[in-house]
């Protein structure tokens, strides 16, 4: 673009309208200037300005009226940014410090070369906040995900100098979206953060936002080690023993960081349904690190991602203090031993509590032992089931399926058309693991298709997924 050659226009058109004496000639000539004008505020931009001398910018946008002017002014410096042109970008941007209102349209275009600007002069921070900010959650998700580490943590102190402590939240918890684990840390010792302040609930402060990256950078190093540690079940990781020392590294983090570090690893754990954490918190009982109610989250969580057998263990010698606060999460233990078929185990742990909080859990049992009675305690279809899940279980993938079949077969004599599909199922998800896995598709196709209505048949399709797990 050469810019000389807009300027001359510019200039001649403007001496036209001064010069223009009749009331048509002063419309013509006006309206000759406003194309010119137009012509100039619907230019890409950032693809003119890269070879251009600033002084030609400057001058040509000054004829634009401000809220067309300043747009460029932030694209061009952002476009001269990157381009290694430090000098001409700053001198733009300087140039946008005398207006007194900046009337910043939020579109789309501006969201990056607002980043940009905002990564290389943190100090802009506060104008942009104040005069420029109607979309700025985009502008911080790019700042979150290109800015480096130095930037990003110029921008922190430049928001905590203006006390801009909503910018700090939306960015921290953009970070941690976008797994800035490296920057968070750098955060985490974040010394104007350290000013004695009492939190308060719904208010943000300073010791608040301390407390969201010291708990970004605690759920990072969590999923960190549970990505690692599922390489290793895949046998894909390179490095020997990674996922064991990453566990170890977010353990001590949480213990140094946090007065209920169990309680808080808990939370984390079982979002990122890392097994071996969780397991961690349920092997010493409630203390001052962690409360009755967290544990029993915990032990939840754990039954949740596992089988109630592999928690029955930390549990069990509990004392009846601790069996009092088992709340909700009974319920949901007990319908996770019910779909994996623990059902002496759930009734163990259903005896261990309250009488007044089990009575429902107790008809649940009995419903659910009702309903598996029949294939698993002398019915027609006599012990297929346990044989085919044991089979599955040690590999013996023909064996499961001759099994599975033979159960079939034999559920044809149940009589009970709920119980006959709840058998059905079971056996068609063992099914699903051998060669014989389109007879199981068949099955629950079968039924799908004679449901009452479409309600009906995502029900029965959701209660096949549970005998699968």
């Amino acid at each position: 673009m050469d810019f000389q050659i807009w300027i001359n226009q510019s200039r001649g058109l403007s001496e036209r309208l001064v010069a223009a004496v009749s009331p048509g000639a002063v419309a013509l000539a006006a309206l000759d200037l406003a194309r010119h004008r137009t012509g100039l505020a619907t230019m890409d931009w950032s693809g003119q300005v890269l070879d251009g001398p600033v002084e030609a910018l400057l001058a040509l946008t000054e004829e634009l009226p401000a809220r067309i002017q300043l747009p460029i002014r932030v694209i061009a410096a952002a476009v001269w940014l990157q381009a290694g042109r430090t000098e001409d970008s700053r001198r733009v941007v300087d140039s946008m410090m005398g207006f007194e209102v900046w009337p910043m349209p939020s579109v789309i275009s501006l969201f990056l070369p607002w980043a940009v600007l905002l990564a290389d002069r943190p100090e802009l921070l506060p104008l942009w906040r104040m005069r420029a900010n109607h979309r700025g959650d985009e502008v911080v998700e790019l700042l979150a995900t290109h800015a480096p580490d130095e930037p990003l943590l110029r921008l922190l102190e430049t928001a905590e100098a203006a006390q801009d402590l909503s910018f700090m939240h939306d960015l921290i918890h953009s970070m941690k979206k976008w797994r800035r684990l490296k920057a968070l840390r750098k955060f985490s010792f974040f010394p104007v953060l350290d000013r004695e302040e009492e939190i308060q609930p719904g208010c943000l402060s300073g010791a608040w936002i301390k407390q969201q990256i010291q708990q970004a950078v605690g759920e990072l190093l969590v999923i960190r080690a549970t990505e690692a540690r599922r390489r290793e079940e895949m046998h894909v990781s390179l490095i020997p023993a990674s996922a064991e020392s990453q566990e170890r590294e977010a353990v001590i983090y949480y213990q140094e960081h946090f007065p209920v570090w169990r309680e808080n690893l808990c939370h984390s754990a079982h979002m990122a349904k890392n097994i071996s954490l969780l397991r961690l918190v349920l092997q010493t009982p409630p203390d001052e690190s962690c409360s009755i109610k967290s544990w029993w989250h915990a032990a939840s969580a754990l039954t949740e991602e596992t089988r109630l057998e592999k928690v029955w263990p930390f549990i069990r010698d509990a004392d009846d203090r601790i069996w009092r606060e088992i709340s909700i999460h009974a319920e949901n233990m007990v319908e996770r031993a019910v779909q994996t078929g623990e059902l002496a185990l759930a009734a163990e742990l259903v005896n261990r509590i309250p009488s007044r909080e089990a009575q429902s859990l107790r008809v649940r049992l009995e419903r659910a032992t009702a309903k598996v009675g029949t294939a698993t305690e002398g019915g027609p279809t006599a012990g297929f089931l346990e044989a085919s899940i044991q089979a599955v279980r040690e590999g013996r993938l023909e064996e499961a399926a001759s099994q599975a079949q033979a159960g079939i077969a034999a559920a044809k004599g149940i009589r009970n058309n709920d119980v006959r599909r709840e058998v059905l199922f079971r056996l068609a998800a063992c099914l699903i693991c051998t060669p014989a896995a389109r007879e199981a598709f068949k099955i629950v196709l079968r039924y799908t298709k004679n449901a009452v209505d479409s309600d009906d048949a995502v029900k029965r399709y959701f209660e096949f997924i549970e005998c699968c797990e």
